[in-house]
């Protein structure tokens, strides 16, 4: 992958409630909730201001035939940050 950096967030809301205190990870029950959307905001370098809106439309393209955009049951949606760094 050479000098390639991918940055991930996530969210995680712990909706557990504790049954008997917290003397260990067996003491909360298992609630959860599903996911059901994903927001990617990749960030796409180019060196000139000319080359954002075809990068914003590969990227775009890419998506519709990501594999795993398309192996999920729910909505994911892609917002592009295009910076121009000469």
């Amino acid at each position: 992958m050479g000098d390639k950096i991918h940055h991930y967030k996530i969210k995680t809301v712990w909706s557990g409630k504790s049954i008997v205190g917290n003397a260990d990870v067996k003491s909360y029950d298992r609630s959860h909730r599903v996911l059901n959307e994903g927001k990617l905001h990749p960030t796409i370098i180019v060196k000139e201001e000319t080359m954002i809106q075809k990068a914003i439309d590969l990227h775009h393209e890419a998506h519709k035939i990501c594999h795993i955009a398309n192996s999920v049951n729910f909505e994911i949606t892609v917002h592009p940050v295009v910076p121009v760094k000469n």
